[in-house]
């Protein structure tokens, strides 16, 4: 029987961070409203043209990780 394969982005992420937990002081998750506000700043930036949420999102996610840590 093949495993059940999820739709959403962040239910596969939850269930790999599960599968594959790192030690808490490594990990950063920026505050999901401001990944969207960053995604959305990155929407707006290349024209607003559709079809990149899913890149905008995770551009966002990386600068703003790259930006918490000390």
């Amino acid at each position: 029987m093949k495993p059940t394969q999820t739709r959403h982005p962040a239910e596969a992420k939850a269930r790999d961070a599960a599968q594959h937990p790192q030690p808490a002081a490594e990990v950063i998750i920026p505050r999901e409203e401001a990944i969207r506000e960053r995604a959305y700043q990155i929407f707006l930036a290349r024209g607003g043209v559709p079809g990149s949420a899913l890149q905008d999102w995770l551009r966002a996610e990386q600068e703003l990780r790259s930006q918490s840590r000390p």
